[in-house]
C-alpha cells in the first residue's frame, strides 16, 4: 500500500496566500491504492524519468488550469546521469491556483502512483510552492507550483518548455542562483557541506 507524506515544514504563510487558514487541506497519511504495479516499474533510471517527464506533460496539457508547464534540472541541462531526479513545474493563472492546489493529490496520480508526497509551502522563503515525490517505480523529484505572478521565483537556469497555452514563456530566461543561494539549496538536498 502506498503512503503519503506531509511536511512538518508548514510555515504560517503559503506562497500564493498571506492567510495561514487559506492552506488547502492535507491529508495526513491518505492512502493511495497499490494493488498492481505499473506498466513501466522495471525500466532503468533514466527511462522511467524521461516516460514520467511525457506523462507529466500529458497531464498537464489536459488539465484545465494549468497555463504553462516545463522540466529544469539536470533534464534539462542535459547532464541527468541515471540517478537523477526530475524537476518539473506547473504554472496556473493566479485566480486559479488555490483549486489547483487543493487538487494537487489527484494530479499527481494522473500521472504516476506515488508512494511518498512531502508538501512544502513557500519553499525555503522564495514565494512558491513544492510538492517532494517518489513515483513507485523509483522515480523521485519535485513538483514546483507556481502562478503567473510568481514565475520567476520558481526556478534558476535552463529549462525545457512542456506546455505552455498562452505563450507566457516565451522568451522567458531564468536567472541562474547566486553561488550562496546553491550552496544553500546545496545543504538542503544534503549536495554541499555547511561551511565552517
Amino acid at each position: 500500500m502506498s503512503h503519503v507524506v506531509n511536511s512538518r515544514r508548514a510555515p504560517a504563510e503559503r506562497a500564493h496566500g498571506s492567510d495561514p487558514g487559506e492552506r488547502p487541506p492535507r491529508p495526513g497519511g491518505a492512502s493511495f491504492r497499490g494493488d498492481a504495479r505499473p506498466p513501466y516499474a522495471g525500466l532503468d533510471g533514466r527511462d522511467a524519468s524521461t516516460g514520467a517527464v511525457e506523462r507529466f506533460r500529458v497531464a498537464c496539457d489536459g488539465h484545465p488550469l494549468v497555463t504553462a508547464a516545463f522540466l529544469g534540472g539536470s533534464y534539462a541541462a542535459g547532464t541527468a546521469r541515471e540517478d537523477s531526479d526530475i524537476d518539473v513545474y506547473a504554472v496556473t493563472a493566479v485566480e486559479d491556483y488555490d483549486a489547483f492546489v487543493a487538487d494537487r493529490e489527484r494530479f499527481m496520480r494522473s500521472w504516476g502512483d506515488p508512494v511518498r508526497l512531502e508538501d512544502v509551502w513557500n519553499f525555503e522563503g522564495l514565494g512558491f510552492d513544492m510538492i517532494l515525490f517518489r513515483l513507485a517505480d523509483g522515480v523521485h523529484g519535485e513538483l514546483a507550483l507556481g502562478h503567473t505572478e510568481n514565475l520567476m521565483r520558481i526556478h534558476g537556469g535552463p529549462y525545457r518548455v512542456l506546455v505552455d497555452r498562452a505563450g507566457l514563456l516565451d522568451g522567458v530566461v531564468f536567472p541562474l542562483l547566486l553561488t550562496s543561494d546553491t550552496q544553500q539549496f546545496g545543504r538542503l538536498a544534503g549536495d554541499v557541506r555547511s561551511p565552517r
